[in-house]
């Protein structure tokens, strides 16, 4: 038999294992994915698929899929079982692979699906114009979705629902056309949402929502309450023009937002609730963000319905809108008032805030929706920022007017905060502290 033949005949051997699913006792491989393959390739490196559904669809846990440089259509991976030594990785072997419909034309949807499935990893794929969302998850656990770009679609960037585990890393995540950038819904626990840049969303860049119900009014097995969820080192500017903002969170607890960068943000920049969620916010922590909100933003920070502790520490927080501020405490159903002073909040009992700075010319606090507004010194009475200060907000950055958010030098928010034992390092990995003590924002300044 000739060299020639022989790898003919190799070829089919495997084209034929991998289409007809004998792959059970196969360790795990390569599987590569290009723009030249076949329909009915054997995704080898010499003979290569299509399509990345196609190499999905007979992968076992362990596997790699390739995909070189391209355009290709939307796929989905179903009742995929890998394990935490085993995920499938689905990763693009350069800069340039794009999932989208192809001419217009759409099958689904969603351009990538992920659904029934546990321990997959998106690595550098990038996905635009789907009719709803880029990625959806759905019942998937401990997926990982890294170094994307998620641009231009119709409703959602990233869509998860009744998932666990989730970690989204390292991608560029834009121009959502009806919601948001980022929305984890349906509870699930255990998220880790970092180092992101999220922006131009209609609405929120990232919204999650503990969901009592399914949405349609019938009782679900969730438990309302999405908990153990990590916002960090994300920079998220330019959202909630049509609604939320920068971190909409209902029904969400036991959750830290560290280190962000929020700006131009024109909903609220954080806002802890409950509406859908089964219980309103608990053990939040919100530490070392560097928060500018735009002309038309709301308060910068709205808290309704705890059920437990939040608290504010290390940030850095102004507004540009003279008829909003920084802490919209409760609502006017929840405020006491005593001849227009404030002296309690059904809210505040949970809220504590301190160590931060603000600009000398924001109202601190609204404790009935807006109706009364408080400056520092009388939000003071209610024991919260009694160590934080107010400055001149144009003395703190290197160049706030080109949203540069790196401390000046000789700024008022050096060695003005608190030692964290859940913020080591800042926004760009920096160690705190870098002098005496901490920094506030989300950067440490380093000379």
């Amino acid at each position: 038999m000739t060299r020639g033949a022989y790898m003919f005949v190799l070829l089919l051997m495997i084209t034929f294992i991998f289409s007809t699913g004998f792959v059970d006792a196969r360790e795990p491989a390569t599987l590569y994915i290009s723009p030249e393959g076949k329909y009915t390739g054997g995704c080898t490196e010499f003979y290569p698929c299509r399509e990345i559904g196609r190499a999905a669809s007979f992968a076992i846990p362990g596997d790699v899929i390739s995909v070189a440089d391209g355009n290709y259509p939307p796929f989905t991976v179903e009742n995929f079982r890998g394990t935490p030594d085993k995920p499938l990785v689905i990763k693009a072997a350069g800069d340039n692979v794009k999932v989208m419909p192809a001419d217009g034309a759409q099958s689904s949807p969603d351009n990538i699906t992920i659904v029934q499935s546990d321990y997959v990893i998106l690595d550098g794929l990038q996905s635009f114009g789907a009719p709803t969302a880029a990625v959806r998850l759905d019942n998937s656990h401990y997926v990982t979705i890294r170094n994307g770009v998620f641009g231009g679609n119709g409703r959602w960037g990233i869509f998860t629902k009744h998932t666990n585990g989730v970690t989204i890393v390292n991608n560029k995540i834009y121009g959502s056309l009806k919601e948001h950038g980022i929305y984890i819904s349906n509870s699930g626990d255990k998220h880790i949402i970092s180092g992101n840049t999220i922006f131009d969303n209609s609405g929120s860049g990232i919204h999650i929502n503990g969901d009592r119900t399914a949405g349609d009014g019938r009782n679900v097995t969730a438990d309302g309450i999405i908990s153990d969820v990590v916002i960090e080192k994300n920079v998220i500017y330019n959202n909630g023009r049509k609604g939320g903002g920068a971190v909409n969170m209902d029904g969400v607890q036991d959750a830290i937002i560290r280190n962000n960068v929020m700006y131009d943000t024109h909903g609220a920049a954080i806002t802890a609730y409950r509406i859908n969620g089964a219980e309103g916010p608990k053990n939040v922590k919100i530490y070392n963000n560097t928060i500018d909100m735009a002309e038309d933003g709301k308060w910068a920070l709205i808290i309704r319905k705890t059920a437990g502790p939040v608290v504010v520490m290390n940030n850095i927080i102004f507004s540009r809108n003279p008829k909003r501020g920084i802490f919209s405490i409760g609502d006017r159903k929840s405020i006491f008032q005593r001849f227009g002073v404030l002296i309690g909040n059904n809210e505040l009992k949970d809220f504590h805030s301190d160590h931060n700075l603000y600009a000398k010319s924001d109202y601190l606090a609204t404790t009935d929706d807006n109706r009364t507004r408080f400056g520092l010194w009388k939000w003071r009475w209610t024991q919260n920022d009694v160590k934080s200060i107010a400055v001149d907000i144009n003395d703190v950055f290197v160049d706030i007017h080109n949203r540069n958010y790196r401390l000046a030098s000789g700024s008022a928010a050096i060695d003005q905060g608190i030692a964290l034992d859940d913020v080591k390092e800042d926004v760009a990995d920096a160690t705190r502290p870098q002098g005496a003590r901490y920094d506030l924002g989300a950067y440490e300044y380093v000379p």
